[in-house]
């Protein structure tokens, strides 16, 4: 039994309490709370610190600091007696039913303070009179805040808060135009910082600042600079800033240096340094030091070291000191810059001062750290600590930790992790998970093992990511095993399952199926075989669940390795797991993806055993079928799909009708479709259309016609594309009427032709040679609202340079252009060959000048078109160049054209042009070889030699077939033999049929010499074939000018 208390006792313990919280209270509010007003003012104003004796003559009025004493008396002696009336166990009880009584003292008592604090009232019974007046004893425990000097004011804010605060509200409403007479700067600051969204301060802001009779003061400007700033809105708050600079507003240095910082909190560095220049020009505010530290910190971010000195230089200039605080934010803009040899000097200059603190070493070494400088950032860490005693806290050390780790000194990494041991700093789990993943990147496995265990010897349990950083390192099979299980070991069988779910998980994301595999298989008591003592290395501590087998098998599905997924799904029998329908859908896909019917066949019977298959499971094994073109395996699957009421995919049966059709049996296909008919599934469209196109493509256009007349009696609704098909066809059998017709049944079924339809037609009429009808065709698209495409302007292009009609072409290209179509290289190309045709090459060339510096490589028939052009036109000097721009873009590229352009200057005695047609020749037989060779053997045959310049020498080695090096000669003088009559008059020259019969028998010497197989060189074919020719003298002087370059060379010379 407790003894009782005297009732002398609660009486002193009543009077000790009293005078202590009294003392207390009195003490308390003295000293902290004019701590606490100089700390808000002097954030907006360094001058606030004179209102300091004002706050202690308020500070003399507030009676209510007897409450203090009050409380403190009843609570003692209170807590004596429930102490001793409630059991030891139900101490804690006691006291929470104390402090609950307490509050209805020291709430009121806050009320009544608060209210006193706003200048309202006089003294603390006038408070609890007009409370309890107005409001009643409810009145003793709102604790609402005022911050306005009566309340009337207070009904104000309350008002306007609660109007900018709802949606939708009107800004022309009476109660705001009521509201707006009442505005004052303190009121408008109150307000914006009771305001939560940004959008909301602002709205009210530019709302207040429209209010005639009422203007911002630095304040309230700083309120929502704070607001924007908050929030990121950097387009606001830059339009505040250039506002500022439109607005006579008087700022105190403290409040202006605030906004500064504001503004360099997002990097607005441009808006803070003109802002600064207009206050220092409009002189709305005495800048100071203080002014220019603030400015230099907002620079400091941006790096900019011009601006920064500029701005220490003026400091100088006005005589302001550069202080600590000045050549801090030097420090820190030097080195964002990584101009690390005047943060030196800086640095230097604050140690001989003695102003390096901690702060100052830690934006050096982090500076050093992020340039990649470990090792400079790791000797200032030794060196302060060594020198000045300065050590970095904890912070500070953990990023250099991250930044050392990232750029692979994990050896300095650790040393700071050693520093922070003997500092007593706290190591939690994201410092251990950063140097083991170092370490395990580095292969340094014991390293991070020792790391590992002392973790967990601290009592800091490890996560799923350093298990996995571990595992994915760890080669051996029985050490992944061993550390899996002494992760698990101190966790409870819930947490045990979804640690090593994740583990499964993250090894299967990583790539490192095989791991996943080998823990799954361990888990289940059948994993790696130990031979030294015949036994199983097994996971015991884990019991398994159906997710993490999907785990596995899902990842080693997406890598391939469908014998082991198929080996774990078996497994699961065993241990008792149930297997989902996702489970079976997905091995099935993968397997009939991989098309191992067999295996699809087999899931699919044990499926059906224990769950119903989907129609994603049957569509599956479908896909399969169809791509191995197994037509009666798909129609037994359809069957069976029909009696389970799945549906197949239009995709599948699709795509088996589209393979069918692509070799050749559109019989089959369609029969496929009857079948699939017969089993209750009617086939879709594009199946049909498929095999219409597959017609089509076999030259069956008569046959694919009857199909769609056949499906449309049976009620189908063919789609344009069904329709395009049918005018491909049509087209491409130059039965234009009746594509024709198809596009009137267009029009008449409601469908609405496209794009394609339009140039197909066109196509067709262009190929026929009917460039009026394209045209026409081109109009009634227009007409329909068709938007013509790349592919309809080239082909009319063509169409219409085909015909002749090149003015229309140019038109209609101009016509593209201007709305906006750029024409591709296939267009380009289609417009130079057009030019070429028309005898426009000069045209056709600023097009393939446009063409080429659009980087696009035209093909080598463009260049062709384009020789052949200027040399009907005798133009032999742009051909020379279009076929020097040939040999520039790479013979890999042009020469693979099946003709070579091929051009002869021959100057008899009035100098005539004459051009030898295209030369035919085979990509193998170098094009520059035949060139020589042809006019050298006219040269000499003909007896032009003496007036012949040969313009292309580039002899390599022949070692091709001779066909190349007749039709080379053959063709051009059975082309040209015409032209060389022409020259009968000279008596040198031979007859022209001599000459054929002696070029014949040349090509029988170069066969013969050919035949040989081994690579001759040109000059050794030409010097034969010209013996053989019964032209010794000739071949004396081919081997006179050969003599020396032997088997290959190059040279450009007259033939004299």
């Amino acid at each position: 039994m407790h003894q009782r208390l005297p009732i002398e006792q609660p009486v002193i313990l009543f009077a000790e309490g009293f005078i202590a919280g009294g003392a207390a209270g009195v003490l308390v509010e003295t000293d902290l709370y004019p701590v606490d007003r100089y700390n808000k003012d002097t954030v907006a104003d360094p001058g606030g610190c004179k209102e300091y004796c004002h706050i202690l003559e308020e500070k003399g009025k507030m009676v209510v600091n007897a409450a203090s004493a009050v409380f403190v008396g009843v609570y003692e002696p209170a807590k004596q007696k429930l102490l001793r009336t409630f059991p030891v166990n139900l101490s804690a009880v006691a006291i929470c039913f104390l402090c609950m009584a307490g509050s209805f003292i020291r709430v009121p008592t806050e009320v009544v303070k608060q209210r006193m604090r706003t200048g309202q009232f006089t003294s603390a019974p006038n408070v609890v009179q007009t409370i309890f007046a107005k409001e009643g004893f409810k009145g003793l425990c709102k604790n609402k805040y005022f911050c306005s000097s009566n309340m009337k004011t207070n009904t104000v804010e309350d008002s306007l808060i609660s109007t900018f605060t709802k949606r939708p509200f009107c800004l022309e409403s009476p109660e705001l135009q009521e509201l707006s007479s009442k505005l004052t700067s303190q009121l408008v600051e109150t307000v914006l910082k009771s305001l939560r969204n940004w959008r909301s301060a602002q709205l009210f802001f530019q709302w207040a600042s429209n209010q005639r009779g009422y203007t911002h003061n630095c304040y309230v400007y700083n309120a929502i600079a704070e607001i924007l700033s908050t929030a990121r809105q950097n387009a606001p708050l830059r339009e505040l800033a250039l506002a500022l600079t439109k607005t006579p507003c008087y700022w105190s240095p403290g409040a202006f240096g605030y906004f500064l910082r504001c503004l360099g909190s997002q990097g607005l560095v441009e808006e803070a340094n003109s802002l600064f220049d207009h206050m220092k020009m409009s002189a709305l505010c005495t800048l100071n030091g203080y002014s220019y530290n603030c400015l230099l910190e907002v620079i400091a971010k941006s790096g900019d070291v011009g601006l920064l000195e500029h701005r220490l230089n003026e400091m100088r200039e006005l005589g302001w000191p550069i202080d600590k605080h000045a050549l801090t934010p030097a420090l820190q803009c030097y080195c964002n810059a990584n101009q690390f040899d005047k943060a030196i000097l800086v640095f230097n200059d604050l140690t001989k001062k003695g102003l390096v603190d901690q702060h100052i070493v830690a934006i050096l070494v982090l500076s050093y750290s992020k340039c990649g400088e470990v090792d400079m950032a790791f000797e200032l860490i030794e060196w302060a600590e060594r020198n000045l005693k300065i050590s970095l806290n904890e912070k500070t050390l953990c990023i250099l930790i991250h930044g050392f780790v990232r750029e692979d000194r994990v050896d300095k990494a650790i040393q700071l992790y050693d520093k922070m041991k003997k500092h007593g700093y706290f190591l939690d789990v994201s410092i251990y998970y950063v140097l083991i993943r170092g370490l395990c990147k580095n292969k340094e496995i014991e390293k991070a093992l020792m790391l590992y265990k002392y973790m967990r010897v601290s009592g800091i349990p490890p996560d799923v990511q350093i298990i996995y950083q571990l595992l994915s390192c760890i080669l051996d099979e029985r050490d992944m095993i061993q550390l899996l299980e002494d992760a698990l070991m101190d966790l409870d069988a819930g947490r045990r399952l979804s640690l090593f779910s994740s583990i499964l998980k993250d090894l299967i994301n990583g790539g490192y199926d095989d791991k996943a595999y080998c823990l799954l298989k361990a888990s289940i008591g059948s994993g790696l075989n130990e031979n030294s003592q015949g036994g199983v290395i097994s996971l015991t501590k884990v019991k398994l669940d159906s997710t993490c087998f999907e785990i596995v098998i899902g990842g080693l599905c997406n890598a391939g390795k469908l014998d082991m997924a198929l080996d774990l799904f078996h497994s699961m029998d065993r241990y008792g797991c149930t297997r989902s329908v996702l489970l079976f859908n997905n091995l099935i896909q993968c397997l009939s993806s991989a098309d191992k019917l067999n295996e699809c066949f087999n899931l699919l019977n044990k499926m059906e055993t224990e769950i119903h298959p989907t129609h994603f499971t049957y569509n599956c094994i479908l896909g399969s079928l169809c791509r191995q073109l197994d037509v009666v395996g798909a129609i037994d699957l359809l069957r069976e799909m029909r009696s389970c009421g799945h549906e197949p995919w239009i995709k599948n049966y699709t795509l088996l009708v589209k393979k069918l059709c692509e070799h050749g049996k559109a019989d089959e296909a369609y029969s496929f479709l009857t079948d699939m008919s017969k089993e209750g599934f009617l086939p879709d469209m594009i199946a049909y259309s498929a095999i219409i196109d597959g017609y089509l493509n076999g030259n069956e256009l008569d046959r694919g016609m009857e199909l769609f007349r056949e499906i449309c009696g049976q009620g189908y609704c063919p789609d344009v594309v069904a329709h395009n098909t049918i005018i491909k066809g049509l087209c491409k059998a130059k039965r234009m009427n009746e594509a024709e017709d198809i596009l009137k049944e267009i029009f008449d079924k409601g469908l609405v032709p496209s794009v394609v339809t339009y140039n197909l037609l066109i196509d067709g009429w262009c190929k026929e040679g009917n460039a009026d009808q394209a045209v026409l065709c081109f109009s009634m698209m227009i007409e329909q609202e068709v938007e013509p495409n790349i592919i309809t302007y080239t082909t009319l292009v063509d169409g219409l340079c085909s015909s002749g009609k090149l003015e229309d072409a140019l038109n209609l290209w101009i016509e593209m252009e201007h709305k906006g179509c750029r024409p591709n290289r296939i267009s380009y190309m289609a417009l130079i060959h057009g030019l070429c045709k028309c005898h426009r090459p000069d045209c056709a060339l600023v097009y393939l000048q446009e063409m080429e510096n659009k980087d696009m490589l035209p093909d080598p028939y463009v260049y062709q078109a384009l020789v052949e052009a200027f040399s009907s036109e005798s133009n032999l000097a742009m051909a020379h160049k279009v076929l020097d721009k040939m040999s520039k873009l790479g013979s890999s590229k042009v020469l693979m054209a099946a003709t070579a352009p091929f051009t002869l200057a021959v100057d008899a005695k009035s100098s005539p042009a004459l051009s030898l047609g295209p030369l035919y020749l085979n990509y193998g037989s170098c094009l520059y070889s035949l060139i020589i060779f042809s006019h050298f053997l006219f040269a000499t045959t003909l007896g032009l030699w003496k007036h012949m310049l040969l313009f292309f020498v580039d002899i390599p080695k022949i070692s091709d077939n001779a066909s190349a090096v007749f039709v080379g000669v053959y063709e051009p003088v059975k082309c040209q033999a015409k032209a060389f009559e022409d020259l009968s008059s000279e008596p040198q020259l031979l007859d022209v049929s001599e000459a054929l019969d002696l070029l014949r028998e040349m090509d029988c010497a170069v066969q013969m010499l050919l035949s040989f197989g081994s690579e001759w060189s040109i000059g050794d074919v030409v010097h034969s074939s010209l013996s053989e020719c019964r032209r010794p003298d000739c071949a004396l002087v081919w081997s006179g000018l050969s003599a020396g370059d032997g088997p290959s060379f190059s040279r450009s010379f007259f033939i004299n």
